[in-house]
């Protein structure tokens, strides 16, 4: 009978393997009170071992130069991934980026030096 609550505790460990956050920070980071998020999702086959589509930061980021990245499998993203039994497995990107973007200057004009 201690069998049953083993192998309920192994297919539980099983189905919520892939659970993971991953955060880090691009440059300084995000340090300014004005934020704003940009979130896409990611989608991969087989427990993620197979990617259908990820999320691409430069199209996210745009000339950002100080970002935060966090991604994670959020609550949806692994019912989702429960109910197909690991076969789709979907995750979230989000991307917090400061309010008034940061433009590089590309109007300045630059010298060059005539040996």
């Amino acid at each position: 009978m201690k069998i049953r609550p083993l192998l309920g505790i192994l297919l539980l460990t099983l189905i919520l393997s892939s659970c993971f956050s991953h955060h880090y920070n691009v440059g300084e980071g995000v340090r300014v009170e004005k934020t704003e998020e940009v979130t896409a999702k990611n989608h991969f086959l087989a427990f993620g071992l197979i990617p259908i589509k990820r999320s691409k930061l430069e199209t996210l980021v745009g000339d950002t130069i100080n970002y935060e990245v966090y991604t994670r499998m959020t609550p949806q993203d692994m019912f989702v991934s429960a109910l197909t039994i690991g076969f789709y497995t979907p995750t979230t990107t989000t991307v917090t980026l400061p309010a008034e973007k940061l433009k590089r200057n590309t109007n300045r004009k630059v010298r060059r030096r005539e040996d």
